[in-house]
């Protein structure tokens, strides 16, 4: 059942039995304790909830998190979103989806060019245009291993007088890794403070100042043992990064493992005299670009890099993003404008598939290959001959052989003629593009001198006709995903 709102039903808390019936959606939502519940409510500001009513209920409540992301050495400005639930009740009718809707309409409004979650479920968010832009890792190492006596710079616990250069420190370190975020106060709360755990904070100085931080949990485990979980940890000189890890090591008579969220290249682990760590992805981040133009003329650019591309954009939910733009890049600043030749066809959450001709697909074997470079209807028609031919409006030059051939593979006597005529198919595709056909068993074709060429199905023989049909894109790799799209 599609429930349509009205204006009005959007919009912060209006009284005490709404910000209630917050706290009741999130205490369902995420099995939270009434005590949790009502600590994040009190936490959270007022003015930053949002709410979707329907039929004078309170159906569904997210957090809107106002701070930046750095790109190019850039603060860019961004939405955060969090606490998304919706009420059990009202469930199943879209309700998510339209409160994800008007939040990303409020968001561009206040001239911001992206939003950024970590997502719970990803279909909702893919639905409204979010995308993977990146990777969270966890880096837990075994606190005995931690053998470092650094003791030349000073470390002491952080106090209240301290948070401005605590603030300075990070924003030094995180500007030139792109993605990371330029904190708000919500997020400052966070690191200080996560879900009622109280971290204690310890400031690393030398002869220039403030070299180093981290933030410090300490969970329980049994037997008097803990595990130390980091909030924050910065390290501006390889000096400092020895202190910290001398520190955690100090621990090693009841602490067992530490850990922290960064990333695989994190500097802290060039320290370390052996493999005793372990790093694991914990979750994907996700962005939405709100403002094509905006997105690339908020970022940072290295100095020297100069070039043009032209970019044709589609967004189903903002039509000010859709058709063709044109990215002029030099001396670091970039200039986007209206026109060009869309070289490049994206969506707004990911490249929109390239022309038969130039397919990225060329190192997925001959069988992939082949498939990667048909339209859709013809893959349809080899995959189930006979069933569905290809479709009427296609102008690809195989439309005709497709159908003079199908009628001559349904009426196969046996299996090994139907195959025989596929491959004829395909021999003949290549030929009308003026390319050689592939071997369909390149990698058997190499083996047949091992030792399993003897008997199919067995040896080497067997794993290279696998390995030629079954061949896949390499995925994409995490620093690629870290910078994103647009």
């Amino acid at each position: 059942m599609r429930v349509e709102t009205q204006p009005g039903d959007f919009g912060p808390p209006r009284d005490e039995r709404e910000m209630a019936a917050v706290a009741d959606i999130l205490m369902q939502s995420y099995a939270m304790s009434p005590a949790d519940t009502a600590a994040w409510v009190q936490r959270a500001s007022r003015p930053d909830l949002r709410l979707l009513r329907e039929g004078g209920e309170v159906a569904a409540t997210l957090v809107l998190i106002r701070m930046g992301q750095w790109y190019g050495g850039r603060s860019v400005p961004v939405i955060g979103v969090g606490s998304v639930g919706v009420s059990p009740v009202h469930r199943g009718r879209g309700t998510a989806t339209r409160l994800m809707q008007h939040l990303l309409r409020e968001a561009r409004a206040t001239g911001a060019p992206l939003s950024v979650l970590y997502p719970a479920t990803q279909p909702l968010y893919r639905r409204v245009g979010y995308e993977h832009a990146g990777t969270r890792q966890e880096i837990r190492i075994q606190v005995p291993s931690l053998d470092f006596s650094e003791r030349t710079l000073s470390l002491r616990a952080i106090e209240e007088k301290d948070t401005q250069a605590i603030v300075l420190s990070y924003q030094r370190y995180a500007r030139h890794r792109p993605g990371w975020l330029d904190r708000g106060d919500f997020s400052w709360g966070r690191v200080r403070s996560m879900r009622g755990e109280v971290a204690h904070g310890y400031l690393v100085e030398g002869s220039a100042g403030v070299e180093g931080y981290l933030y410090v949990i300490r969970r329980q485990l049994k037997d008097f043992k803990q595990e130390l979980f980091l909030s924050d940890v910065v390290a501006h000189t390889p000096a400092a990064a020895r202190r910290i890890l001398s520190f955690l090591g100090d621990h090693r008579s009841l602490a067992t493992d530490v850990f922290w969220y960064g990333g695989v290249d994190d500097p802290l682990l060039l320290l370390l005299r052996e493999q005793t760590y372990a790093v694991k992805q914990y979750t994907h981040w996700m962005v939405r670009v709100l403002d094509v133009a905006s997105a690339l003329e908020a970022r940072g650019w290295p100095e020297g890099l100069s070039g043009t591309l032209h970019l044709d954009v589609e967004d189903d939910l903002f039509p000010e993003n859709q058709g063709r733009f044109v990215l002029e890049v030099s001396d670091g600043q970039a200039r986007v404008r209206r026109g060009g030749d869309g070289g490049l066809r994206l969506h707004v959450r990911y490249r929109r598939r390239s022309t038969p001709a130039t397919c990225p697909r060329s190192r997925c074997g001959p069988w992939a290959r082949w498939r990667a470079m048909m339209p859709r209807c013809a893959r349809r028609a080899v995959s189930s001959p006979g069933r569905r031919p290809p479709c009427a409006t296609c102008s690809d030059p195989g439309r005709a052989l497709y159908r003079a051939r199908r009628g001559s593979a349904r009426s196969a006597s046996s299996p090994s003629q139907e195959r025989a005529g596929n491959a004829g198919i395909r021999h003949r595709w290549f030929r009308l593009r003026g390319q050689a056909p592939p071997h369909r068993a390149e990698g058997a074709r190499d083996a047949r001198s091992g030792p399993g060429a003897l008997g199919r199905g067995t040896g080497l023989g067997d794993g290279g006709r696998r390995g030629a049909l079954r061949g896949r894109p390499v995925g994409r790799g995490e620093a690629e995903g870290r910078h994103g799209g647009l």
